[in-house]
This record gives structure tokens, C-alpha cells and sequence, in this order.
């Protein structure tokens, strides 16, 4: 746990014995400068913090068969330092792993015992580890544990019984080296010989035996005193186990001033003494340290026990006396006396609230000391003193909303993000209590968004929309409804069946609070998407005019949002336009509606015109894109066509004024060039699409493809689909290049197109391609049948007869296709002159099938039939 404690040790029980064995220094010289290498390189990684650095070290070391035992041990004691240095730098359940470790990597060398004496300090090392894990698990336990039950017996039940494990496993092992230091000990002392002879083989010599014995005997005193600890404080176990351990400890506070143990071991003594209440005893062995020459973290560790006995005696004159003076001596501080200092403002502050004082100098006191001990970063003592913070904002949530605001935050980097939540949730009930909204939303909105760093949408939602309705500040609930916003929408994405409806009436409720909010346009073109999810098609485009009405207009705004917004909220509104009416290809449905959503595009572009300059005016996308939507529905309707042509040339004379690119304003272009076609009017096109991107060329031509089913005129028809071809001829000359996908689409298109130009050789080659790459599309077979049948050559009719036996053979029987295929194949029997094998086909298929397929294809047989029959006469 303490660092220095380790080293200090260490330097006792290797260094020390080194000193102690001349002889087998003088042979091994070598092999100890290498352990001194070893030594002085860990402990400068565990001062770093480079705890896995140096136990990979530890681990090569010991893999190693070429090293001394004696360097072997050493290596594993200073692996069992690292792995108790590390696992108190961590939070469980992370430390079980090191635990772990530990045991598996010394339990070799301490159940054979090869090593020689030198075994005996892997023991002792793996006994210090054990205390360790016992201290750190009642720590744990006192500060954050649950209720406590009766801490007397071994009963499994006991939380602490974790803790008494290990302690009693460390007892166990240092009575037995005690035992053994004893028995060596004994063993020179009835060798009248043994201060001259030298040890042999390794073994330590008397002197050594003496340091490691007074070692041994002072672990077992820390180990006792922990365990008495896992008692109550009013149990009789506690009690004998404590005083049981003072009369130990007195011995060992005899130690010279100068021996290594002497400081611990009256240090310890001054602890057992208070707790023990023996409140003068504890006095007066302090004084005694504090009276000789100490380094200066002595001198704080005295202090910070000091601090605790005037704390326990509630001795609060020697409390402010020792608070009053410097956290530091000689410029050193230590992080254990600075977290005696704040379990002394603590203690102080619940004084002056019981006391009816003010307790904000001691919230201060306590914020700057926390900060302090997070500042030297030593994870230990920062995790000892959040979870001290922690656990009393936990236990005792007092009235002081700033306190258990602190609690809340120490859980939260505690990781206890549970204990966290709820410490805010009482910060912010205390703070509303005293009518400190502020800091009331403060609490909340921090609750709230460490529910949103753990990805619980729902619970950050809820507490979000919860804040954004108790606020009273209207900036503050508006912030708060937004982020409630953002999490429903998370949740919008997991599951859109169950909160779709909910986060499209919290959408339009923020907006029509706060309908000027800096993120409303946003909102709003949120609100219009998730409309039109909900298939509400009239309300969506509502709602994406009304965005598009709300926008700067072109000319009031040059920022590259509002023009992305305009654009995004104009092609929403014509997406839900068109969608909107399922006949509207049907010539003369829905004309009314059709001029009205034109005529909304026309007055805006008016609007937008006498804003600012035509040129300044079509460079926006947004405005180019109304103008192409007005035009192309009403030319779709066929509405004021001669309007059409004239406002599509009329935009294309300013784009061209205004120098923009004719990329830019080609959906402008071919429009006009196809409202010609449609009037008569056709020309050759005066424009080159082989500049135009590919996408912007797919558009165009599916857009001509479908102005294309609603002309009834076959003359206009054919020429339109000669323009759509010649459009697209750089897309089929670079087809190759394009995915299999928008292969197969362009290639359809060309197929539909060359068929309704009448070019039926070109149109069967495409149409044979795609066959070939799709196989299984029914629909081109068919496609490509009809063509033949078009052409009504034998040849051409030979061809069809075996495609439609291929068709047929692919196609279920008495399927709409099935029967298409059949009727056709009677087509082409009859003109081939076949008549009696047509008239035998729909004979066989009467009989099978009745109804032949329906009322409308049978009609179409019995004609064929009547045909077969009369050209048979």
C-alpha cells in the first residue's frame, strides 16, 4: 500500500543481508550488482507507474534458467512488490486478476523451499502481499460496503470474511517463519563457534537471522492489528486482538533509534494505543517520534497520525491547531496526511451544520484537498480518498447539496456510476429544496449526461425532457429538450415502431416553443423526414414548405447552411408532392392540386427574384431545383406547356448571364429540350452531356423515361426516346466503368427506348445482352419475345417459339406469365400459319385450365381460337 514501506523493507531484507554475508558477497559480487540493477530499475517503473513494465521484467527474469536462485528470489520479491503496487492502484474487480498472480508465481518457491534461507524472504513478501489484499478489501468494505451484519464467527455470510482470508493465510505463514528464525537462531546460539564460522552454500548468518526475525515479528503485528480491524468496534475479538498486538508492538518500539523498524514500530504502537482509546499512551509515543530527527515524510506520517488521535478523542483544539499548519515540511507533502486533512474538514464540516454555522469554508477546504490528492496522482490514495467522499454523500445525504454534489462526482470517478446517479439526483432535490435552481438544473444536467456517456438512451431521455419541464429558465429547458431530442432519436433508430410517434410530437413541441432556437431549422427538417417515414405524406411536405418559407431567402443569406437547407427542404417538399398522388400520371387527376404546389414553387422564385439580382438569384441550387420541380410537374400534367418551355428557357438565358456551369443547370437544359419535344418543337440540341457526370445523367434519363408513359402520342413518344438515347450514348460508351447494377438499369432504359424508336435489331442486341447477364428475369425474355413478335418475320417468330418454350418451361403453371407465354405461343403459331397446332395448344390449356387465365385473357384465346378456326375453312 505504502510505497515507501516497500522500499524501506526491501532495503531491510535484501540489502541488509547482502551487508550480512561478506564471505558470500566477495563469490557473488556479480550476481548482487545485477540484483541491485534489478532493484533500483523496478522501483523507478513503479515510481512511473509502469507497473505492467516492470512485471513483464519480472516475469523474463523468472523464465530465465541461468541465473542464481539467490537473484531468482530477489526477482520474485520485487514481482510480488509490483503486483501489490499495482493492484492498489486499482479498483476491483480488477485487482483479483493480480491476486491471482501472486500466489501462482511465489507458491513454487515457497511450498519447495530450494532456494535455501533465501526462500524465507518470498515467504515474508507473499505474507506483506496478503496483508495488503486483506487491508484493501476491509477498506473497501467500511467505506462503500452495505449494511454491515455481525462481523464475529466465520461465517460465510460475512462480507468481511473476504478480508479475514488473506490475513489469516499471512499469520499463518510469518508464525511459521517466526519459528524458524527462532530455530536458526537457537541453533547458533548453542554453536560456540557460530560468530567466527562463515555460512556456507548460501545460508544466512546470525546476524542476518536476527534483522529478518524482528521483520517477521513486526509483519505479524500489522497482520494481527488488520485483522482485529474486520471486527466490530465494540466486539471483545477486537478488542483482545488489539491489545494482544500493543504488547508486541511495545517491544518493538525499544528498538534503537537508529534500527530500521524503530519509526514503524512506535508508529504502530501510537496507532494500536488509538485504537484502543488509550488516548495519553498514543500522546506520549508520538511526542517521543516527533521529538528526534526525521525525514520530512516521517515527519508527516506522524503528523497525519496526530491528526487521527485528536480527530478520534474529539480533541478539536489540537484538530485546528495541527489544521492550521503547513500541508507541507521541508516542501514535501504526503498524500496519507492529506487524507487525514480531509477526513478532518469533514468531520469539521458536519460539526458546523449540526452547529447551525456555515459550512462553506469547510466545502471549500474539502474541494481544494481533494483536488490536491488528485493532483500528485497517486492512484491509491486518490481512489482512498473518492471513495472516502463517496461513501459519506452515500451514507448521510445530509442538507448540504454542495457536499453530496462532491459525493456524486468522487462515485462517478470512482467508476460507482450507480452511487453517482443518485447522489445527484439528491444534490439536485436539496439545491431545488433551497430554491437554488440554478445549480438544480446544474446536478441534473450532469446526471443526465453520464446516463448519456453510458449509452442508456432511454434513461437520458428520460431525465433530459424531464430537467427541460421543471426548468425555469427558458435557455435551460430548451437545451435540455434538445439533448432529449438527440436520445429519442437513438432510440427512434433501435426501435421506430415504439418511439417514432413520441419523438415526432416532441419535435413539434420544441418547435413551437422555441420556433427561433439557433438549431430550430434543423429541428425542422428532422421533423419533415420523419413525417415522411411515417408515410404522412401531406404533412411532410407541409412541413418542408414550411421550412423552406422560414429560410433566409437567397439573396438575404450566402451561408453555405442555409443553402444546403433550402436545397435539402425543396427536394423534400417535391419528393412528398410528387408521392402524395399515386394517379397523378393518369392525365387530368389531381390537376387543381398539381398547379397549386407550382404555383407555391412560382411565387417563391418571384419572391426570391425581387430580393436581389437574377444573377445573384439562380446561382442557388435551392432556386434552380423550385424552378425545374414548377416546370416538370406541369409539363408531367400537361399545364400551360407553353409557359413551360418559355420559364425553363427564360432560367436557362440567366445561368448562362450569370456564367455558372452548364453542368449546373443541365436538369434546366434537357427539361426544355424535352418540353420542345413535347410541343412539336424539336431542334437539335445545342448542349454536350458528354461533360456531365455520370449520376446527373442517370437522373435525367430516368426522369425522361417516366415523362415518356404519360405521352399518348407515339410520334412524340419515339422522338423523345431518340433524345433519351442520344442523352445517354456517353453513359453506354463508358458503361463498363459503372457498377453491375446501374449496368443492367441503363441497359433496360436503352432497350425500352430502341424499341419505342422503332430500332428493333438494336434493341434485340441489348435486350439479348441483358438475357444473357440476368438470366433469370422472366420480364426481359417476355420484353424480348414482344419485340420479336413486332417484327413478324418467320425468322423472328421461329426465334420467339423458342424463347416462349424456355419461358414457359421457368414459368409456374397458371401464372399470369404462364399464360401470356401460352397465348403468345399461339400468336406465332397461327401467323407462322401453324394454325391447327395453335387452335390443339388452347384446345389442351381450355381443358386444363376453364377460365384460361381470367375474363380479359380468355377473351383474347377465344379470339385466337375463332381466328385458328375460320383460317382453317
Amino acid at each position: 500500500m505504502k510505497k515507501i514501506r516497500c522500499l524501506a523493507l526491501l532495503a531491510v531484507l535484501l540489502g541488509g543481508l547482502c551487508l550480512a554475508l561478506p564471505t558470500a558477497h566477495s563469490q557473488t559480487g556479480a550476481i548482487d550488482d545485477e540484483a541491485a540493477v534489478d532493484r533500483q530499475f523496478l522501483s523507478a517503473l513503479r515510481e512511473r507507474l509502469l507497473f505492467q513494465t516492470a512485471e513483464a521484467y519480472c516475469r523474463r527474469g523468472l523464465s530465465r534458467g541461468d541465473i542464481s536462485q539467490r537473484r531468482q528470489v530477489g526477482l520474485l520479491v520485487q514481482y510480488l512488490i509490483c503486483l501489490q503496487e499495482h493492484a492498489e492502484s486499482l479498483a476491483p474487480p480488477r485487482r483479483n486478476e493480480l491476486w491471482e498472480s501472486a500466489v501462482a508465481a511465489a507458491q513454487p518457491v515457497v511450498a519447495s523451499r530450494a532456494a535455501g534461507d533465501d526462500a524465507c524472504l518470498a515467504v515474508l513478501q507473499l505474507a506483506i502481499f496478503r496483508i495488503s489484499q486483506g487491508r484493501l478489501l476491509r477498506q473497501e468494505f467500511e467505506l462503500l460496503g452495505a449494511a454491515r451484519g455481525s462481523r464475529t464467527g466465520e461465517s460465510a455470510d460475512d462480507p468481511l470474511e473476504k478480508a479475514r482470508r488473506p490475513l489469516r493465510e499471512a499469520i499463518r505463514d510469518l508464525r511459521e517463519l517466526e519459528q524458524t528464525a527462532a530455530a536458526r537462531l537457537q541453533a547458533f546460539a548453542n554453536s560456540a563457534t557460530s560468530s567466527q564460522s562463515s555460512p556456507s552454500g548460501g545460508a544466512w548468518d546470525e546476524n542476518a537471522w536476527l534483522g529478518f526475525e524482528k521483520t517477521v515479528q513486526f509483519q505479524l503485528d500489522v497482520a494481527a492489528v488488520e485483522l482485529a480491524l474486520t471486527n466490530r468496534p465494540d466486539s471483545p475479538d477486537r478488542a483482545a486482538a488489539l491489545t494482544e498486538a500493543e504488547q508486541r508492538l511495545q517491544v518493538l518500539a525499544q528498538l534503537p533509534p537508529d534500527h530500521p523498524l524503530a519509526f514503524e514500530s512506535r508508529l504502530a504502537f501510537a496507532r494500536v494505543c488509538r485504537l484502543l482509546h488509550r488516548w495519553e499512551l498514543a500522546q506520549s509515543v508520538l511526542a517521543d517520534i516527533e521529538s528526534a530527527t526525521i525525514p520530512p515524510q516521517a515527519a508527516l506520517r506522524a503528523r497525519t497520525e496526530r491528526l487521527r488521535l485528536a480527530l478520534d478523542a474529539e480533541d478539536f483544539a489540537t484538530v485546528e491547531a495541527l489544521l492550521a499548519q503547513d500541508r507541507q515540511v521541508q516542501g514535501k507533502t504526503l498524500p496519507e496526511y492529506d487524507l487525514a486533512l480531509l477526513e478532518a474538514y469533514w468531520v469539521l464540516r458536519n460539526r458546523a451544520e449540526k452547529q447551525g454555522l456555515p459550512t462553506e469554508p469547510w466545502n471549500l477546504k474539502i474541494q481544494a484537498t481533494l483536488e490536491a490528492i488528485r493532483k500528485d496522482g497517486l492512484p491509491y490514495w486518490v481512489r482512498r480518498a473518492e471513495m472516502f467522499i463517496a461513501s459519506k454523500g452515500a451514507a448521510t445525504p445530509g442538507k448540504d447539496y454542495a457536499m453530496t454534489a462532491i459525493a456524486a462526482e468522487t462515485a462517478y470517478r470512482a467508476g460507482r456510476i450507480d452511487d453517482a446517479l443518485a447522489a445527484y439526483d439528491r444534490a439536485r432535490a436539496l439545491a431545488a429544496k433551497k430554491g437554488a435552481d440554478d445549480e438544480a438544473f446544474r446536478f441534473g444536467l450532469t446526471a443526465a449526461a453520464i446516463a448519456s456517456s453510458r449509452g442508456n438512451h432511454a434513461e437520458a431521455y428520460r431525465r433530459f425532457a424531464e430537467l427541460a419541464d421543471q426548468a425555469s429558465d427558458a435557455s435551460q429547458s430548451a437545451d435540455a429538450r434538445l439533448m432529449a431530442i438527440h436520445h429519442l432519436g437513438q432510440l427512434v433508430q433501435a426501435d421506430s415502431q415504439q418511439y417514432l410517434a413520441t419523438f415526432t410530437a416532441s419535435l413539434q413541441q420544441f418547435l413551437s416553443r422555441h420556433p427561433d432556437h439557433p438549431q430550430a431549422p434543423t429541428l425542422r427538417l428532422r421533423l419533415a423526414q420523419t413525417l415522411e417515414l411515417q408515410g404522412k405524406l401531406a404533412e411532410a411536405a407541409e412541413a418542408y414548405w414550411d421550412m423552406v418559407l422560414r429560410l433566409p431567402g437567397p439573396a438575404e443569406s450566402q451561408e453555405a447552411d442555409a443553402g444546403t437547407q433550402r436545397m435539402l427542404a425543396l427536394e423534400g417538399f417535391g419528393r412528398c408532392t410528387e408521392r402524395q398522388f399515386s394517379s397523378w400520371k393518369v392525365p387530368g387527376q389531381h390537376a387543381d392540386d398539381v398547379a397549386k404546389a407550382a404555383q407555391r414553387l412560382g411565387d417563391w422564385i418571384t419572391r426570391a427574384r425581387s430580393a436581389g439580382s437574377d444573377h445573384a438569384v439562380i446561382r442557388d441550387p435551392a432556386v434552380r431545383q423550385a424552378i425545374y420541380l414548377s416546370a416538370w410537374w406541369r409539363l408531367l400534367f400537361r399545364l400551360s406547356l407553353p409557359s413551360v418551355a418559355k420559364d425553363l428557357q427564360g432560367a436557362i438565358a440567366e445561368a448562362e448571364a450569370a456564367q455558372l456551369s452548364p453542368r449546373d443547370y443541365a436538369d434546366l437544359v434537357v427539361l426544355h429540350e424535352m418540353a420542345q419535344l413535347v410541343l412539336g418543337e424539336s431542334a437539335v440540341p445545342s448542349f454536350h452531356p458528354e461533360s456531365w457526370d455520370a449520376n446527373t445523367l442517370r437522373r435525367l434519363a430516368e426522369r425522361g423515361d417516366a415523362l415518356l408513359s404519360t405521352i399518348p402520342d407515339q410520334t412524340v413518344k419515339r422522338k423523345l426516346a431518340e433524345f433519351l438515347l442520344w442523352l445517354t450514348d456517353a453513359l453506354e460508351a463508358e458503361r463498363q466503368t459503372g457498377n453491375a447494377t446501374e449496368q443492367h438499369a441503363l441497359l433496360e432504359l436503352r432497350a425500352r427506348w430502341l424499341t419505342l424508336a422503332e430500332r428493333w435489331d438494336a434493341a434485340l442486341q441489348t435486350y439479348s445482352e441483358l438475357a444473357e447477364e440476368l438470366p433469370n428475369r422472366g420480364d426481359i425474355q417476355e420484353a424480348m419475345v414482344l419485340l420479336l413478335t413486332r417484327k413478324g418475320d418467320a425468322a423472328s417468330l421461329e426465334s420467339a417459339l423458342i424463347r416462349l418454350r424456355e419461358l414457359a418451361r421457368h414459368s409456374p403453371e397458371g401464372s399470369p406469365r404462364w399464360f401470356r407465354v401460352k397465348y403468345l405461343t399461339a400468336w406465332c403459331l397461327a401467323r407462322l400459319n401453324r394454325t391447327r397446332q395453335a387452335a390443339e395448344l388452347i384446345a389442351v390449356l381450355e381443358a386444363l385450365h376453364p377460365d384460361l387465365g381470367g375474363t380479359e385473357t380468355r377473351e383474347r384465346f377465344l379470339q385466337l381460337k375463332r381466328q385458328c378456326a375460320s383460317a382453317r375453312q
